[in-house]
């Protein structure tokens, strides 16, 4: 048991190291917390710092997680009440470390390569075909998150294919923790503000198809509102007219009515008075 705990605790320390922070610091005098989306991961090391920098903490994540995996291997493996237990058991604990740095206040990275560090240490062919289906999600999609998760999502499924169920069962746990530590990721896809790496078919696609701004959409739907209104302008303009047309209608007919009856009564009036000849 103590063994283990041992292990674990040096899993942690590995993955804990901020790898990119330090390297921003020493060689580049940046501290890449401030600048780009603020992670200390991978990404934003290509991002801050260039394709150098950037390379050389992919590397030394996966390497982290690659150890963590081997100690078992290289140590001899922990038993716990007669259970071996497997390293990519004792893996988790560098991811743990890479997420929840001592060295950085209990925040890290998103331990994308660490975790791919781990399958690295516990199957290096599995590893390569984990490379080689990120490598084609980022080319596609022109996002490391995406690419991250779905590759993630991918190499669960393919675990299958190797009947080992501690295999599949770690994969699992691995990609539901990187989409929970994408979320906010999640939300900038969603937004379509998402950052996108300089290359790729979808960058291409966004160039060739700039997404119309808001404003400008919601310019477009005036006319129609317009029209609308107009129509119900119009409409309302011929119902008054159609109205004054019956109002004045009615006020001739009763005035025709008003004159034929006083000219009635003219008549009337004069065929009643007496005559002036006398009777004879």
């Amino acid at each position: 048991m103590l063994k283990l705990l041992i292990m674990l605790l040096v899993a942690y320390l590995l993955g804990a190291i901020p790898t990119g922070v330090w390297i921003g610091k020493f060689f580049f005098h940046t501290d890449i917390r401030q600048a780009g989306s603020g992670n200390i991961g991978t990404t934003n090391t290509f991002r801050v710092l260039g394709k150098t920098a950037g390379t050389v903490v992919m590397l030394i994540d996966i390497l982290k997680g690659a150890l963590s995996t081997l100690q078992p291997v290289i140590f001899g493996a922990p038993v716990v009440h007669g259970v071996v237990i497997n390293g990519l058991v004792i893996g988790l604990g560098a991811v743990l470390g890479n997420t929840f740095s001592i060295f950085d206040g209990f925040k890290g990275g998103k331990a994308v390569a660490t975790s791919a560090g781990i399958l690295a240490g516990y199957n290096f062919p599995f590893f390569v075909i984990a490379c080689v289906i990120f490598g084609s999600l980022v080319y596609i999609t022109s996002m490391v998150s995406v690419a991250s998760m779905a590759a993630l999502t991918l190499i669960t499924f393919l675990s299958l294919l190797y009947q080992d169920g501690f295999l599949t069962t770690i994969a699992f746990v691995l990609t539901l923790f990187i989409i929970y530590r994408h979320r906010a990721n999640l939300d900038r896809i969603k937004d379509g503000t998402e950052n996108m790496v300089p290359f790729g078919l979808y960058r291409r696609y966004r160039l060739t198809h700039p997404a119309k701004p808001k404003a400008e959409a919601d310019t477009d739907t005036v006319p129609q509102d317009s029209d609308s209104d107009k129509t119900e302008s119009d409409a309302a303009s011929t119902e008054a007219d159609n109205t004054t047309s019956t109002t004045n209608a009615t006020s001739e007919t009763a005035a025709e009515s008003n004159n034929s009856e006083a000219s009635y009564n003219s008549d009337t009036s004069y065929n009643s008075e007496p005559s002036d000849q006398p009777s004879k």
